[in-house]
């Protein structure tokens, strides 16, 4: 087992869990990850998509279809799916890269901002990290501080007047370094510089040290290691705990699992009903996935 570029150890694979060899790799205790259930009654409704449609724009996109979905406060609400399933077009939709055709069909604390582009909906305290980290969620060619800016710039009178505070820039992307155990070759580093997972962290924790309203993300864990995995879950339900609703798009099965309260799956651009984590199985959700039945059928 290799952690650092030390050899930290050589095990026989028999005798060892996949557990003790994850908490071998990053150095540390690998422990189960505790989700809050939510309490009687139905939390209140944060963020809602009514009758959401997309036409198909390419002969490689998938259409959305009639999406209608709510996310309430103190939840993760997980949408599960295969890849080339609607994800791209669905999260373009939810951070206004791509926008509604009405402005109704979107609403945040009853805001209406189907119509609004991203800068826009951030006003409304929506926070999102896209699945691609090189080049969409980060500029890799730029220092942390800056890529820190690029979505923090209204905090810590990081801009004042229309002028760039470069000490508080510099203070912003250290705190999220530390909060977010981004562990760092130099003094604000080239993004490029950072591990996959390190990158990960850092756009995470810049829009979770927000505490958005809503938080919104595609692929959280996609291509890190187990422990950088671990901490960006918990800093997700973290956030949720606080009352915030978290939106996870993720093909991951064991992660939508681990973290979501509740369900729903998108296929050929269409999303079920969401349904209680708990009610369901991995099996049968996995089947949905592949559209194979129906949520009702999914139910356990």
């Amino acid at each position: 087992v290799l952690r650092r570029g030390q050899n930290v150890g050589t095990v026989e694979s028999r005798k060892k869990t996949s557990k003790q060899l994850a908490e071998m790799m990053v150095g540390m205790a690998v422990g189960d990850i505790e989700r809050r259930e939510q309490g009687v009654g139905e939390p209140p409704a944060i963020f809602e998509i009514s009758g959401l449609s997309r036409d198909r724009e390419t002969q490689f996109s998938t259409p959305l279809r009639d999406i209608s979905v709510v996310a309430r406060a103190g939840e993760v609400l997980g949408i599960a799916g295969i890849a080339g399933n609607g994800q791209d077009e669905f999260m373009e939709a939810l951070t206004g890269e791509w926008r509604a055709s009405s402005a109704a069909m979107i609403t945040v604390d009853s805001h209406q901002i189907g119509t609004a582009g991203p800068a826009r909906r951030r006003q409304f305290g929506i926070g999102f990290v896209p699945e691609e980290r090189n080049g969409h969620a980060a500029v890799t060619s730029m220092t942390l501080a800056d890529n820190a800016l690029l979505t923090g710039h209204s905090l810590n009178n990081v801009v004042r007047r229309g002028v760039i505070e470069r000490a508080q820039m510099m203070q912003m992307a250290g705190e999220i370094a530390s909060e977010f155990d981004v562990r760092l070759p130099e003094d604000n580093p080239l993004a490029s510089s950072l591990s996959g997972g390190n990158l990960q962290k850092f756009v995470v924790g810049r829009e979770i040290i927000k505490r958005p309203r809503v938080f919104i993300v595609s692929q959280p864990t996609w291509g890190v290691d187990v422990g950088a995995a671990l901490f960006i879950r918990r800093a997700m339900l973290e956030l949720a705990a606080e009352g915030s609703a978290v939106i996870m798009i993720s093909q991951d099965l064991e992660e939508i699992f681990a973290i979501s309260h509740r369900i729903a799956v998108l296929y050929d651009g269409s999303l079920s009903e969401p349904v209680v984590a708990a009610d369901v199985t991995p099996e049968s959700i996995g089947l949905l996935m592949g559209g194979s039945h129906s949520m009702d059928e999914a139910r356990t």
